[in-house]
């Protein structure tokens, strides 16, 4: 029965009650029975309400979907130490992100297409979200492709506040994962767990020391040509692994919760095994130095946060073995914010491995980085970043050169949607 007959009925019913109340009062001309009266009316008149409000809390109240558009501008002045006479203005990156939302605004999608000057494009992300679909409010599920949520701090956005990706996110978790990542919130939000199914890591190389458009980005194992190279894992956009279909899956996953409310740790873990052709590839590019043992890739990590007032202070380290060979790694970065706009970051990081270290494969080599980094906000979603990168390499006696020119210097300009 539809709310407005049940009113009707109910003020019928109440009508008639108060005509045969008044008829019986009239005939006993009781003034107390006339008040019961008028208070029983009182209570169906509230009840009468409480029906209609639970009604209208029961009736759907959706939105249609919607699309919104995202993206950021980003350009550099950049000194390179290697070759400062390139120094130019560069638009470094050009981002278009649009987004759609459910009419019930629990399912997500997303595209970010990157475009870079030098006329390529990259599928950042491709991802549907679906909110709610786990353990606690605030979990959520992403298939697709996008950031590996689930090992470490992500290094993007908030996370990585130096503008440059740094020598240990180069190396263990910059790249992108393809799969199904389950982000989920226990003990009422106040611990999360993250856990993955995903493509695993191909093994490939990057380089310190490099602007966002230079080819030294590439995949190519070249020694010390103006910069090194860190053996990193790659995803299967790089063209350097068979992952679709010569690698198994992999599991990742990491678990934190806030010791305090301004300290929050948590512990990581990848386990996966690579396929024939990554092994090849990094045999090959290693110069002889790696002999595969097994083909097991596996990762295990801790990492912190804490942030009091201005000062923010942030670490995590890896150990990780690629088919028997380690590669450990570490980095710390202690941030302050002078006020609301002017911020100054400091991080320090290592990557070594127990490779023989060949003096033509700077893969080999052991390596440092410290990056300086000051930050001015012009606006909420435009700044100004300056930033300079120091880097360090272990060089083996018969290299090249004893110092690889590959610090940078730069000012970044950044402009949001």
């Amino acid at each position: 029965m539809g709310g407005r007959k049940v009113k009707k009925v109910l003020t019928a019913v109440m009508c008639m009650a108060f005509v045969f109340g008044i008829a019986f009062m009239s005939k006993a001309d009781d003034a107390a029975d006339l008040a019961a009266l008028k208070a029983q009316m009182a209570d169906m008149q509230k009840k009468i309400a409480e029906l209609e409000a639970k009604q209208a809390a029961a009736a759907p109240s959706l939105t249609p979907p919607s699309i919104k558009f995202g993206g950021y501008f980003r350009g550099r002045v950049q000194a390179p130490e290697a070759v400062p006479e390139k120094s130019a203005l560069e638009a470094s990156e050009i981002a278009f992100e649009p987004r759609w939302d459910s009419a019930s605004d629990k399912v997500h999608g997303e595209v970010h297409l990157w475009f870079y000057p030098n006329n390529t494009f990259y599928l950042e992300s491709a991802m549907m979200t679906l909110d709610e679909i786990g353990i606690g409010k605030g979990s959520k599920l992403i298939a697709g492709k996008t950031r590996n949520f689930t090992y470490g701090i992500t290094p993007s956005g908030g996370n990585r506040l130096t503008s440059n990706y740094s020598l240990y996110s180069d190396t263990f978790h910059h790249d992108r994962v393809t799969g199904f990542q389950s982000l989920n919130k226990l003990d009422n939000g106040k611990i999360d767990l993250g856990i993955a199914l995903i493509n695993g890591y191909g093994i490939g190389f990057r380089g310190p020391g490099i602007g966002l458009t230079s080819a030294n980005s590439s995949n190519d194992p070249i020694t010390n040509g103006g910069t090194t190279r860190v053996l990193a894992n790659r995803d299967s956009s790089v063209g350097n692994s068979s992952i679709e279909t010569d690698n198994n899956r992999t599991i990742s996953m990491r678990i934190g919760g806030n010791v305090t409310p301004q300290f929050n740790i948590g512990l990581s873990g990848y386990y996966g095994k690579l396929g024939a052709a990554d092994l090849a590839n990094a045999t090959a590019i290693l110069g002889g130095a790696f002999t595969a043992a097994g083909n097991k890739h596996t990762m295990f990590g801790l990492d912190f946060r804490y942030k009091n007032g201005a000062w923010t202070w942030q670490g995590e380290g890896t150990a990780s073995k690629i088919a028997g060979m380690k590669v450990n790694g570490w980095q710390s970065l202690v941030g302050y914010n002078f006020d609301a706009a002017n911020m100054l970051y400091v991080q320090y990081g290592q990557v070594s491995n127990n490779l023989t270290p060949l003096a033509n494969m700077s893969a080999t080599w052991d390596k440092s980085q410290l990056s300086v980094s000051f930050k001015h906000l012009l606006n909420k979603k435009a700044w100004l970043q300056l930033e300079h990168e120091f880097n360090y390499e272990d060089v083996p006696a018969g290299a090249a050169a004893s110092k690889v020119k590959n610090d940078t210097t730069f000012l970044e300009y950044f402009i949001s949607l």
